[in-house]
C-alpha cells in the first residue's frame, strides 16, 4: 500500500476556529510576531532591553529570575502544537474510471461516485472530474474514455475504498512512462 509521507501538507492550514486552535492562543501568537524593538527577536519581551537586575544594568549573566514571560519558549511550544494539529489527519487521493463511453451520453456523474463512497461510511474531502494522462487511446464510438472521477480521502478509509473498486491515484503517476492525471471539468 503506498501513502503519503508521515505528514504531507495539501492543504493551508486551516483557518481560525477550523482546526481546535483556541483563539487565546492565536491572539498569543500574533502579540509574539507583532513585538517590537531592539531585543524582542531574542526574547527579552518589549525589546531593547535585557530582564531587569537589581544591582547592575550591564550584568546579563546574573541569575535572578525574572516575573516576564519567555516568548521564545511560548513560540517553540506553539509550532509544536501547530505542526502535531496539522499532522494527525493523513489525506491521499483515490481515482474509478468514470465509465463513459466514446460518442455516447455521459452514464455516471461525479456525484453518483461521491454516493458511493459516503454510503459506505468515507468521508469524501474533495472531489474532481479528471483525465488519465500519456495514455492512448482508440478513437471509436462505445470505446472506454480516459476519464476518471478523482476523490480526496483519510488514508485509514483506503482499503474501504479499495472494496469498491477504486484505487489510489498515486498508481496512475509513472514518470519514465509520462503518465499521470489531470484535473478537468465533469462530462
Amino acid at each position: 500500500m503506498h501513502t503519503l509521507p508521515a505528514c504531507t501538507f495539501l492543504h493551508p492550514l486551516p483557518l481560525r476556529g477550523e482546526s481546535g486552535i483556541s483563539e487565546a492562543l492565536l491572539r498569543r501568537l500574533s502579540a509574539l510576531s507583532s513585538a517590537k524593538g531592539r531585543g524582542a527577536e531574542r526574547g527579552w519581551g518589549e525589546g531593547g532591553k535585557p530582564p531587569h537586575t537589581p544591582n547592575s544594568q550591564n550584568n546579563y549573566n546574573s541569575p535572578t529570575p525574572t516575573t516576564k514571560n519567555h516568548p521564545m519558549k511560548t513560540t517553540t511550544l506553539t509550532a509544536i502544537i501547530l505542526l502535531t494539529t496539522a499532522c494527525t489527519t493523513q489525506t491521499t487521493h483515490i481515482y474509478k474510471p468514470d465509465g463513459n463511453k466514446q460518442c455516447e451520453p455521459a452514464t455516471s456523474t461525479l456525484a453518483n461516485s461521491t454516493t458511493q463512497l459516503t454510503s459506505a461510511g468515507i468521508e469524501v474531502l474533495t472531489s474532481n472530474c479528471a483525465t488519465h494522462t500519456g495514455m492512448a487511446v482508440m478513437t471509436v464510438c462505445g470505446a472506454p474514455t480516459l476519464g476518471i472521477h478523482l476523490h480526496e480521502i483519510n488514508a485509514s478509509d483506503i482499503q474501504k475504498a479499495k472494496d469498491l473498486g477504486y484505487e489510489e491515484a498515486n498508481n496512475l503517476i509513472n514518470h519514465e512512462q509520462g503518465t499521470g492525471y489531470e484535473i478537468t471539468n465533469c462530462p
